[in-house]
């Protein structure tokens, strides 16, 4: 069989990732500030577990729409999944990845970089969520350490935002204040929507651009 898993290269993903955000701004800022307007909402009528559930359920959804709509519109779509398919693959997923940051944290990131094109296979050629996982771990399986660090890095950049956002809000307007969870709750969500350019970016570089879908796992 041949050798299709491809390396990931650090230059031309950040080319490609601000190329895909500027035309997909308008959909990833206004999903993000969709769902900023509802979370800010939601806490302040109530701060209780059903609250952030509510929030929970309806980042995924809106995730799940704005990385469809990318895929779409960057024609590497085959043949479309189902949600019901992306669901099972983001489950069973997040499972692996929580088992290994319980074991140990570098496990737990090295799972989450090799199963990170599970929900875009699903969604591009319409696999079932174990087939997704390990078609996501053939794909990544050449670039398993450098994804681990692409990922390491967004998620210290996301930190260090949150942080350093955080810290300002406080000064100006105090940590109990409402434009403090206006910040926080803005950049949860803005994470949650460019985490889908995000994938998509890396998707092309491993599988996008490799002729028909179809025969790259053959």
């Amino acid at each position: 069989m041949e050798d299709n898993a491809r390396q990931i290269e650090i230059g031309p993903l950040i080319t490609d990732f601000i190329e895909l955000f500027g035309r997909y701004a308008g959909i990833v800022l206004g999903a993000a500030a969709g769902l900023a307007v509802a979370g800010v909402g939601l806490v302040l009528i109530s701060t209780d577990r059903a609250t952030q559930s509510v929030t929970n359920i309806a980042a995924f959804f809106v995730t799940f729409a704005v990385l469809r709509h990318i895929l779409r519109g960057e024609n590497l779509i085959e043949e479309e999944g189902t949600l019901g398919a992306y669901f099972r693959s983001s489950i069973l997923n997040g499972l692996g990845v929580l088992l290994g940051l319980v074991l140990l944290i570098v496990p737990g990131l090295f799972l989450m970089s090799c199963w990170s094109m599970a929900g875009c296979l699903v969604l591009t050629r319409n696999l079932r969520a174990r087939e997704a996982l390990g078609a996501s771990w053939e794909a990544t399986r050449k670039c398993g350490w450098m994804l681990v660090l692409v990922y390491t890095l967004a998620i210290l950049a996301v930190v260090l935002a949150v942080v350093a956002l955080g810290a300002v809000g406080g000064v100006l307007f105090g940590t109990e204040s409402i434009a403090q969870t206006v910040i926080t709750e803005c950049v949860g969500d803005l994470v949650t929507t460019v985490s889908a350019v995000l994938s998509v970016a890396i998707y092309r570089q491993l599988i996008g651009s490799m002729g028909p879908l179809r025969t790259i796992f053959a």
